[in-house]
């Protein structure tokens, strides 16, 4: 009986300890959960801004190549290219070089 009643108070502490442990790993995956939902609105959040950035990059490059396909951007490409033939800068020579698409 005194094997029996010292099995039973081993099985105890062990069930104790796994009680411990059990309740440990529940905490840390609800901190792990709490982490995950925060980083998805997080990934959301940044979702959105590349959306609207990309939206915004192709507003810009419509209006940029309306600009360019302009009959004044085309009747004046001699102009600018004189321009920078006669400048002496060249740093804006560098610099406008892709101005004339």
């Amino acid at each position: 009986i005194n094997e029996l009643d010292q099995q039973i108070a081993e099985s105890r502490s062990q069930l104790d300890q796994l009680q411990t442990h059990s309740e440990q790993q529940a905490q840390h995956i609800s901190q792990q959960t709490k982490h995950i939902s925060q980083q998805t609105k997080h990934v959301a959040q940044q979702t959105k801004h590349v959306a609207q950035q990309t939206k915004h990059v192709a507003e810009l490059e419509r209006r940029l190549n309306a600009i360019y396909d302009s009959t004044s951007w085309k009747l004046m490409g001699p102009v600018r290219r004189m321009g920078r033939a006669l400048s002496t800068d060249k740093l804006s020579d560098a610099d406008s070089s892709d101005s004339d698409r």
